[in-house]
């Protein structure tokens, strides 16, 4: 009997075990989190332990935290190297456009941006897998009882060859409520090299009207280069063959990103052998967004 008892015990032992174990997820102590809850707040720092019902994590701020799942937003395991004098160097959001055209870098599945320029262009982009995006995008003439409305799409497919280096092919498929000339657009490829703070794009597209193709590509040059916690210093520069004339467009500015809305600013400059424009100035909000995430 003794021996019969002495074997429960221990397959009841076995079972409580398990199911700690189970209910306990696995923890890296070594890697550093930035732990954001419903109310808008965020805590950096090692996640002690976490289950379905409670999160704790260490933080050299304010010291250990127990926090309950149900007010956890977002788990993001962060660089250590982005902590810089003690403060959190956010990941840039926005990494995956620069004034208006694409890099190579992708958005994540559940990621996206709604995005408003020169007040009339507005564009709303969504990570439908972590290499496929979607933007659609719209001028709201019928406000002006016009009786058109330009519309266009966005697809993207970008790939990580490795960490600084990225490929993407896409296009921008344009049409106009109201006017029957059928489609406009362009059709590119892309490869960018560095990372969501520095990089550079290199692209090679060719526009199209209808079932008229351009005879010479468009080539473009973009890059960005955070120089503060905030602040990206950007460019953004297209080159048309048009009727075998040289024909250009270049932004020149920067970003300033907060947590929930980035500002573009600066200067669109067209250029072409007899033209010396100055430059239009430029303005574009965006506010990026993403779907909870607690893993």
């Amino acid at each position: 009997m003794k021996t019969i008892l002495k074997s429960i015990s221990i397959i009841l032992l076995i079972i409580g075990l398990q199911q700690v174990g189970f209910s306990q997820e696995a923890i890296d102590s070594t890697k550093i989190y930035q732990v954001e809850t419903a109310d808008g707040n965020k805590y950096v720092g090692k996640i002690i332990s976490k289950d379905k019902e409670v999160l704790t994590i260490e933080t050299e701020l304010v010291g250990t935290l127990t926090i309950k799942m149900d007010n956890v937003k977002f788990i993001d395991e962060i660089d250590s190297a982005r902590l810089i004098e003690g403060q959190y160097w956010t990941t840039n959001l926005n990494s995956r456009r620069y004034f208006f055209g694409p890099s190579a870098l992708s958005l994540k599945k559940g990621e996206g941006y709604y995005q408003n320029s020169m007040v009339f262009f507005n564009q709303v982009s969504y990570g439908f897998t972590d290499n496929f995006t979607m933007g659609a995008g719209l001028i709201p003439l019928f406000l002006f009882d016009t009786g058109i409305t330009p519309i266009w799409l966005t697809p993207k497919l970008a790939f990580k060859a490795s960490e600084n280096l990225h490929f993407g092919v896409g296009g921008l498929f344009l049409t106009v409520i109201g006017e029957s000339e059928g489609f406009a657009g362009v059709t590119y490829g892309l490869v960018t090299v560095g990372n969501p703070d520095i990089n550079l794009t290199a692209g090679l597209g060719f526009g199209f009207i209808s079932s008229e193709w351009a005879d010479r590509p468009t080539l473009s040059l973009s890059g960005m280069a955070r120089v503060s916690k905030r602040t990206y210093l950007m460019t953004e520069n297209y080159f048309l063959g048009i009727d075998g004339d040289g024909f250009g467009l270049s932004f020149v500015g920067a970003r300033t990103s907060w947590d929930r809305v980035s500002l573009d600013y600066g200067l669109l400059i067209p250029f072409s052998e007899d033209n010396d424009f100055i430059g239009i100035p430029w303005l574009s909000l965006v506010i990026p967004f993403r779907q909870s995430n607690k893993n």
